[in-house]
């Protein structure tokens, strides 16, 4: 259903709406626990240096870039939402293998030497976490936007923001409690969990046609995009 030029929204389209948005809080949740326990998991589940955790993030925010200048493209070929559905299947994915991560025999023993003792899976695993990630980012807000008219703009605005910010506000206390009762190992399940539940209920979103494929940013214009 193409989206309404009048202020009020079809029923449709607020079914549309509430879907992007509850699939959006749970990719943040997903992306928010990985984003803020990477690095200890690193060291405490596979003995790596904080070091090497942070060429890992590195080397994923670089592949994030890659990904915001050629997202818009994908997008203008297949649309925003399969655009976002991609980069969900594919986190979804990388996150399984993720999970499957060995610890490593000197962190199971206790005898933490953060040495570069890291699967050697992560070192393109991580990368490609990167860029599937800015797929999703570089088309959420603008298909959130798509529903509204230019004078609701900051109202749909604040949706998108609300809904992300709540999620990542969230999601740290709730992996915090699930810690307590595991190990480093739950944090790549539980993002796998959410990032699958965000496939799932977003695969249900009917995009607005005529807005789909409009307007993607491209290039450097992208770098910005979720900001």
């Amino acid at each position: 259903e193409q989206v309404t030029t009048t202020a009020k929204l079809s029923k449709t389209n607020i079914r549309n709406l509430v879907i992007i948005l509850i699939a959006e809080m749970f990719w943040f949740m997903s992306l928010n626990a990985i984003e803020t326990f990477q690095t200890n998991y690193l060291m405490f589940w596979e003995n790596c240096s904080s070091s090497g955790g942070a060429i890992m993030t590195v080397l994923s925010g670089a592949a994030s870039v890659v990904g915001f200048l050629f997202a818009g493209k994908i997008a203008d070929k297949i649309g925003r939402k399969w655009t976002i559905f991609i980069g969900i299947c594919v986190v979804t994915l990388c996150y399984t293998i993720y999970a499957m991560a060995p610890q490593s025999a000197a962190a199971e023993a206790g005898n933490y030497t953060f040495e570069e003792d890291m699967w050697p899976v992560f070192w393109v695993l991580l990368p490609i976490i990167g860029f599937a990630t800015s797929l999703i980012h570089i088309c959420s807000f603008p298909l959130v936007t798509d529903y509204c008219t230019a004078d609701k703009l900051g109202k749909f605005t604040s949706l998108y923001y609300t809904a992300s910010m709540l999620a990542q506000s969230v999601t740290p206390i709730t992996i915090g409690l699930i810690f307590q009762n595991t190990g480093w190992n739950a944090l790549p399940i539980y993002s796998c969990v959410l990032m699958a539940c965000a496939g799932l209920v977003f695969f249900f979103v009917k995009a607005p046609h005529k807005n789909d494929k409009a307007k993607n940013a491209k290039g450097l214009d992208a770098l910005g995009a979720d900001d």
